[in-house]
């Protein structure tokens, strides 16, 4: 099953290339995506013979990564290279290319280029609807604590979809935080009053927060809510630096401080304070289901259904199971499945239908088992009684 279709890792072939390579790679084959690596080459050198220079350098490197990722079992399609601004060229190329997720590095402060990628972090997430990944380095895959901040939007019920699916694949614990801002006036002479009106501001934030939660399928994740009050930005720094976060996940069009982090002149300082790696996402899902199906093949079916059901994408399994059933209405592991589905969603009576149904094709087949079975001994018997 693939949870993604398509991974654009931009690299800039430098020292920190390595590990981006390695770490998206690492994503792809965990989510079962393919890779389209691309490189912008600063072609801003007139010479002909340098410039034919740089090309071929560039081209033979992106071969080699691209043998590298293959060998590891990973698809990946022929290296892009393009010239022009880094970011407008990432941006472009992944609308071009459709992918689903744009993986980049975040830079260090060291050796800093017109072309570096941690440079350019903010403007490709300001620019682009696609999901962004942005990596931080001497960080790797072994994600198991995840943060996603909300603020009741559809972006931050889109970012925490997919942390959820997130969490399930690395089996990481996630944090759902949400922190509010508490604007009171200093100079209250009634303390008391001053009180009530922070306790009623706590109560309100925390009947939206459940609410807001209400409507979220946390089946199979390890998660903890956290409410807060003061400044989204450094409240949010803070809890990734005390509980030692691995990835925050972001959705940068909510309708709090949270989306300005990122989309605000301060989003590069931002991207450099971060101690983790992370995500942002906008319109767009991070997780797009993508089913490879097989005419007439029920094993294939069978076990995309079985993967959906793991990792919580329930629908799904149930259409798949279905597919099963099409090509054989007898199939018992996928009405068991169905069942399985059902009473998992607590609709217990479609789970015990489905229950019933694979015990009466049971025991149908064990009947016309049975029933060959003496056919075929009846007739041993009589032929035997014919020739002797």
């Amino acid at each position: 099953m693939k949870l993604l279709e398509k991974i654009l890792i931009a690299t800039d072939l430098g020292p920190a290339s390595d590990e981006i390579v390695k770490n998206g790679s690492e994503l792809a084959k965990l989510l079962g995506a393919k890779i389209v690596l691309l490189y912008v080459l600063d072609l801003s050198n007139e010479n002909p013979k340098i410039q034919d220079f740089l090309l071929k350098a560039t081209k033979a490197s992106l071969n080699r990564i691209k043998e590298e990722i293959i060998a590891k079992g990973i698809e990946c399609e022929e290296p892009v290279i393009a010239s022009g601004s880094a970011y407008n060229e990432i941006v472009r190329e992944a609308s071009i290319n459709e992918v689903n997720l744009i993986f980049i590095g975040s830079g260090n402060e060291k050796g800093k280029t017109a072309y570096s990628l941690g440079l350019n972090a903010k403007k490709i997430i300001q620019k682009t609807k696609i999901p962004v990944w942005v990596n931080k380095p001497n960080s790797n895959l072994k994600i198991s604590k995840i943060l996603c901040p909300i603020d009741f939007s559809d972006s931050s019920a889109l970012a925490l979809k997919n942390a959820i699916v997130l969490s399930k694949k690395f089996n990481s614990k996630l944090y759902v935080l949400n922190v509010y801002e508490s604007v009171h006036p200093v100079d209250y002479l009634d303390v008391n009053y001053l009180k009530n009106e922070i306790e009623n501001e706590r109560k309100k934030n925390e009947n939206e927060f459940h609410d807001f939660l209400s409507n979220i399928d946390f089946r199979g994740v390890k998660y903890e809510t956290i409410l807060l009050s003061g400044f989204p930005d450094i409240e949010i720094l803070a809890f990734i630096r005390e509980k030692k976060i691995d990835l925050l996940i972001i959705g940068t069009t909510g309708k709090s401080g949270i989306a300005k982090l990122f989309l605000g002149s301060t989003t590069e300082k931002v991207i450099r304070e971060l101690p983790c790696s992370f995500i942002t996402t906008k319109s767009k899902d991070l997780i797009k289901l993508v089913i490879e199906t097989k005419m007439n093949d029920i094993d294939t079916y069978f076990r995309e259904a079985e993967l959906l059901f793991k990792d919580g994408f329930f629908e799904k399994a149930i259409q798949e199971y279905n597919l099963c059933l099409d090509i054989d209405p007898m199939h018992i592991r996928s009405l068991k499945g169905i069942s399985s589905v059902y009473d998992v969603l607590g609709d217990k009576k479609k789970a015990k239908y489905y229950h019933d149904l694979a015990y009466e094709v049971y025991k149908h087949m064990w009947d016309e088992k049975i029933e060959k079975e003496v056919r075929k001994n009846y007739q041993v018997k009589g032929d035997y009684r014919l020739h002797h």
